[in-house]
């Protein structure tokens, strides 16, 4: 029997993506002068950070769990 290999089979990547997401806006931020971090506003570091990682999610999702018919 063969292994189905795509995103749907994998509900941890969809809740991965959300929570990056969720994390990645920054209205959870309170309010004042936020702390500089790299030159840039704390909320602006950390919602980078969080997209690259949702970048690099949905790569590794698309490189390892989608079937390319090559198998």
């Amino acid at each position: 029997m063969k292994l189905r290999r795509d995103p749907l089979s994998h509900p941890w990547l969809f809740v991965a993506i959300a929570a990056l997401y969720a994390f990645s806006i920054p209205w959870w931020f309170g309010a004042g002068r936020p702390s500089i971090v790299l030159g840039l506003p704390s909320w602006a570091v950390i919602s980078l950070a969080c997209t690259f990682a949702v970048s690099c999610l949905v790569s590794f999702a698309a490189r390892r769990l989608w079937d390319d018919g090559k198998d």
